[in-house]
Parts: C-alpha cells; sequence; structure tokens
C-alpha cells in the first residue's frame, strides 16, 4: 500500500501530535519529505512503519494563536528568533510540530538479469535477481534465481563515510563490505549477521550454491557511502524472495536486514544471536582458534601478510591508538576556545566538591549506551579542562569527558545532552583524510538531528535539546570573536556562529548548512517547458518548495494567457503543471518569478523562462 497523507494525518491525530502547518499536505512537510533528512531518519521501508512520525519545528504565538508563515525548513528558527525580538508582548517561540514518514558499500556489484550492476545505482522499478527458493539436501544446496522488482533504493550518498564497516575476504580472492547486521548466508542455507561470523570456522554460500571458505573480517570503516534495496515493502517472515547475490555471495535484502529476528530459529546459524560480535572481548574469547583483535578475526590458516593486497579501495581498517586522548580526536573546543573560556570571568565554575552534575551526567550516559553500546563514556572529573573528546582506542569508541566541562555553570544537562549527542556522532561522521577522527560540521548536525532523536522520547525531544541550544549559545559568547572565527567552510573547523546554524538545521531537518561542509546552494532554474492538452509542464533543475510554486501569478506567458491553476507534483517537487487558456499553432514563452527551492535558494534570472509551440490542432482551454 502506498503513502497516504491522509492517513499520516490520521495516525498523529490519534497520538495527540501536532501536524507542521496544515498536515501531510501542507509545504513544511512535503518539503521535509523532498529533504536528505528524511532518507536519515525514516529508514525502514517496511508499511507498518511507513508513518512514523518525525518531529520539525514552527514558530507558534501562544497570544495571537497563530503560526508564523512557512518560508522554508532553514528559515523556521531564524524567523522565529527575529519575530520574536521584534514583538516579546505576543510570546513568538519555536515549538515541535510533526510529519510522517512516507514509503521511502557503493561499488557493491549485484546480479540482475542484464548481468552485474552497482547497487548505489538501483532505483524502484528496476530488475534484480533474487533467490525465490533455497533447498540443502545432503550437503548440497539450490538456489531458484528469478527476476524481481526492486520496491526500495535509500542510501546515504556518495560523499558520506561510514564508520564500523566490515571487510571480508573469501573464495578467490573475492570481498565484501557490509555492516555488522548484513544478513550473509553460510554453508547449509543458514543465515548470520556479518559481524558474527567466525573466519576458518564459518563458509560462505555463493550463488551458484557451492561454499567457499571465509579467511577474514576486519572493522574499519568506508569512505564511499552505503545503500540498500528491497523487493518488498512488506515483510512476510520469510527468507525466499529476500535473497540477493552481492559480490558472488548471498546475502539478504534490506527488509530481511531488518527484520532479521522475526524468522524462525531454524533459517539462522545455530545461536546466532548468542555469539558476541567481531573485536570484542567476549569474540576472543569464545573463538580461541582464531587470530582475533579489537580490528580483525583471522582464520589460522590465512597467510596475513596478504591482507593489504586485498583492502578494497575506500576501505580503511581500524588501528589502535596509544595516548589516553591522541591528537586526532574530535574535541568539541579547539584549544583556543577552550581557553578562552577558561580565563573569561563571566564563565562561572561549580567547585569541585559539587557532584550533583556528575550524577546528572551519569544518567544521560546510562540512557546514551542503552542505544550506542558500543561507545566507552569516561568522566574525569578531576581534569580541569572545558572540552570533550571522542576517538578510537584500540578499536574501541571512547568519549572522554573532562570534569571542567560539567562545571560550567551555564552548561546543563540539556547542554551537555547536546555536546555528547554530537561526540556520539563523531564516529558516525568520519571523512578523509583521518586525521582528524571526525568533521565536526557533519558531528554537529547527525548529533542532533538522529542521536538526539533516539535518545529522547519525542514528547521532550524538541525543549530537551532546544534548551541545549540556548545554553551552548551562552558558552560560545565566552569565546573571543578571533577564537570563535573558525577556517574553511569544509566543516572540519567551522565558526562557532555556523556551528549555532548547523544545530538549528538539525532541528528543522533542513539540510545541511554549507559553512559545515553541505552543498553549496543551488539556485531554481527552468529546464524545459512542454505543453499537452493545454497544460504547460515546467521542469526545474531541483525540487521547488510548495510554498512559493503554486501561485499563478508567478508565472507570465507571452503572448499573454490566462493562467488558472499552478500545481506542484508532489512526488519530487521538480516540475508543475499549469492550466492555461492557450491559442493553436502559437510560439509561447513562459517566464517564471518568485519560486524558491526546497532549501530556501532563490530563481536564477538567467535561467527563468523556456518556450514551446502549440500544435495546430490544439484546442485551446
Amino acid at each position: 500500500m502506498g503513502y497516504d497523507p491522509n492517513e499520516c494525518n490520521r495516525q498523529l491525530k490519534a497520538k495527540n501530535l501536532l501536524p507542521c502547518g496544515a498536515g501531510a499536505q501542507d509545504p513544511h512537510c512535503i518539503d521535509f519529505n523532498n529533504s536528505p533528512a528524511h532518507a536519515a531518519l525514516c529508514p525502514d521501508p517496511s508499511s507498518p512503519t511507513i508513518y512514523t512520525p518525525i518531529s520539525s519545528s514552527e514558530c507558534f504565538s501562544s497570544v495571537l494563536n497563530k503560526v508564523l508563515p512557512y518560508r522554508g525548513l532553514k528559515f523556521i528558527i531564524p524567523d522565529c528568533v527575529a519575530k520574536a525580538t521584534a514583538e516579546p508582548q505576543n510570546d513568538w517561540e519555536v515549538i515541535s510540530c510533526w510529519c510522517c514518514c512516507s514509503c521511502f558499500a557503493y561499488g557493491t556489484p549485484i546480479n540482475t538479469p542484464a548481468g552485474l550492476r552497482a547497487i548505489e545505482t538501483f532505483t524502484v522499478g528496476d530488475q534484480v535477481l533474487v533467490a525465490k527458493s533455497m533447498r540443502t539436501a545432503g550437503g548440497n544446496t539450490k538456489l531458484d534465481w528469478q527476476p524481481a522488482q526492486v520496491q526500495f533504493s535509500a542510501g546515504t550518498g556518495p560523499d558520506v563515510p561510514q564508520a564500523s564497516m566490515i571487510h571480508l575476504h573469501f573464495g578467490q580472492g573475492q570481498t565484501l563490505i557490509a555492516t555488522p547486521d548484513q544478513p550473509i548466508v553460510v554453508e547449509g542455507g543458514l543465515l548470520v549477521q556479518v559481524g558474527r561470523l567466525i573466519p576458518g570456522k564459518d563458509r560462505l554460500l555463493l550463488a551458484d550454491g557451492t561454499a567457499v571458505d571465509l579467511y577474514e573480517a576486519r572493522l574499519g570503516s568506508f569512505n564511499k557511502g552505503v545503500h540498500h534495496i528491497a523487493t518488498e515493502l512488506s515483510f512476510d517472515r520469510k527468507v525466499d524472495g529476500h535473497l540477493i547475490d552481492a559480490s558472488g555471495a548471498v546475502c539478504g535484502d534490506y527488509l530481511l536486514q531488518v527484520h532479521l529476528s522475526e524468522l524462525p530459529a531454524s533459517a539462522l546459524v545455530p545461536n546466532q544471536w548468542d555469539r558476541p560480535m567481531i573485536g570484542s572481548d567476549e569474540y576472543r574469547d569464545a573463538h580461541p582458534s582464531v587470530v582475533s583483535s579489537p580490528f580483525h578475526a583471522l582464520a589460522t590458516n590465512f597467510a596475513a601478510e596478504t591482507t593489504a593486497m586485498l583492502m578494497t579501495e575506500g576501505f580503511r581498517p581500524y588501528v589502535g591508538a596509544q595516548r589516553t586522548i591522541p591528537d586526532n580526536a574530535a574535541a568539541y573546543f579547539t584549544d583556543a576556545q577552550e581557553s578562552d573560556i577558561i580565563s573569561n570571568p563571566l564563565a562561572l565554575k561549580l567547585p569541585l566538591r559539587d557532584t550533583m552534575v556528575y550524577g546528572l551526567a551519569g544518567q544521560l550516559i546510562r540512557v546514551l549506551n542503552a542505544f550506542y553500546d558500543d561507545v566507552i563514556f569516561y568522566i574525569a572529573w578531576d581534569d580541569i579542562h572545558i572540552n570533550s573528546y571522542a576517538f578510537l582506542e584500540y578499536g574501541r569508541k571512547i568519549v572522554y569527558i573532562a570534569g571542567g566541562l560539567l562545571r560550567v555553570q551555564a552548561l546543563g544537562i540539556e547542554g551537555l545532552g547536546v555536546i555528547l549527542c554530537q561526540q556520539t556522532a563523531a564516529f558516525e561522521a568520519t571523512q578523509k583524510p583521518v586525521p582528524p577522527l571526525a568533521n565536526k560540521g557533519l558531528a554537529d548536525y547527525w548529533g542532533m538531528l538522529a542521536v538526539s532523536r533516539k535518545i529522547y522520547l519525542p514528547n521532550v525531544w524538541f525543549s530537551q535539546v532546544f534548551a541545549g541550544t540556548k545554553q551552548l549559545a551562552t558558552i560560545f559568547g565566552f569565546v573571543s570573536p578571533e577564537n570563535a572565527a573558525g577556517s574553511g567552510d569544509d566543516g572540519t573547523d567551522p565558526s562557532l556562529a555556523c556551528r549555532t546554524e548547523t544545530q538549528q538545521a538539525a532541528l528543522s531537518a533542513a539540510p545541511l548548512p554549507p559553512c559545515a561542509g553541505g552543498a553549496k546552494p543551488t539556485p531554481l532554474r527552468v529546464q524545459d517547458v512542454t505543453v499537452a492538452d493545454g497544460t504547460v509542464t515546467v521542469t526545474f533543475n531541483v525540487a521547488a518548495s510548495l510554498a512559493s510554486a503554486q501561485n499563478p501569478a508567478d508565472y507570465l506567458l507571452a503572448p499573454k494567457a490566462t493562467i488558472t491553476t499552478a500545481t506542484l507534483n508532489p512526488r519530487g517537487g521538480s516540475s508543475v503543471a499549469l492550466v492555461a487558456t492557450l491559442a493553436p499553432s502559437t510560439d509561447y514563452t513562459l517566464t517564471v518569478s518568485g519560486l524558491t527551492t526546497v532549501e530556501g535558494e532563490p530563481l536564477d534570472p538567467a535561467h527563468a523562462s523556456g518556450r514551446f509551440s502549440t500544435p495546430v490542432a490544439s484546442a485551446g482551454r
């Protein structure tokens, strides 16, 4: 069943959640569904979760009982701050509102009826080969490969690095990079997560039904992005129809990955869920016959010196650090910024004996660990520094929190939550080259956009993180203008003003700002204008904002003709249908004005018009 905006509105109402604007058909939610944040926050294609509510924000006056008109995702918070400053008597404030999810490692070759194809090139409707059945008897496995249509295809994009990936080496020099929870089929037709494989014991099943040795599984980061496909949108608790041929190995599609725990035990390797993850101490203790470390697992019959030759381009294996805080650690503040905060007399500090905040920080860390149990948070209470550091040590993710940071009076538990979410996201925002460990701009963005939404209940999420951004704005104010400036716009060293802008963008699910390494603004351009049956279709290079696209007065025809309606295509938002009264056999020029992109970028005046001709037999409408 496809996405129905009316069903979104019904479900939001049933949960007592305030829809953004007028609901799922409002420009606010339509822009959200066309934004990069949608794919990040709505990863599950199965139909029961299509309507997962995702919070954005809008500006509301309790005195006037009205919402500030919507201009675009990136304008929500700045517009509200300006309005609150201009009209303090009307109590304008940013509140959370809700939209719904809609049904929505690079280079991995996937088999199709037409041959191998890179996974990131698939779109919905493309064909892929799937195993409609897999039968094992007498030690032999037979797979019935048949064409199927891709129903879900989404990924990170080519320039979003991924941490905690696993690089497999098997068979005759074959390799595969996957996430630790990716299901893969081993000899006997049973499934196991990639992160629980045992080199030297597990043998991977190939597409032709033969099994080959698994030699090595190595942990690391991959800097070329990841992508997922699925052949159904609802899960039937069966393996058949959800197996694909990836790099020659039989793997589960994304729907099988999401719902692996719902399969019967007979479909999985024995004790699959009891198998420890590669890189853990438990893994080392459970498999003494495997050469293991925090970074890899190696079969004893495999020559380790050949590993370097088998590394896939873009994959960086983890290596250990030797210092308590490595030089390439991702620090929340630069050294100069920290020095300013320490020396600023307005930045009051709590005494060492005041440990209440220590206990509150411990509670916050327990919540974070419930969702990110692979991150070790360590509070050094007697460290006077005002900073936090994220780094890898012996393959472990560590966030080191100096006690001086906790003792800054202007920083409440809400602000600390924003910092620790950013530090947690640093491991997922690793950017080449390394060092530094993480791109600060990306970590600010994903910490607010994704990590914070995960650890806070939906009804308190916005109030918590918004209060945290206010506390951090106060602390940023303790830094001198010189040291707050930053350098460059790749996100490595953003200014404190840019970091505030990035936090606000993530609060509203707007794209990553250019100052933090996001894509440079793309102006709206007219690409093509066509006519059929009295309807003129104008196609743009990127999605247009609904709020700016549906005013007929913004479209002018020469020779003059009446345009009665303008309707934005809700799927993609890059074309507008104009109903007009046209004369036959006439050459027209259409000129557009006033439109913006979903991100709020203006129309390029040099590309604001297009020409078309009506046919001789065309009847005007």
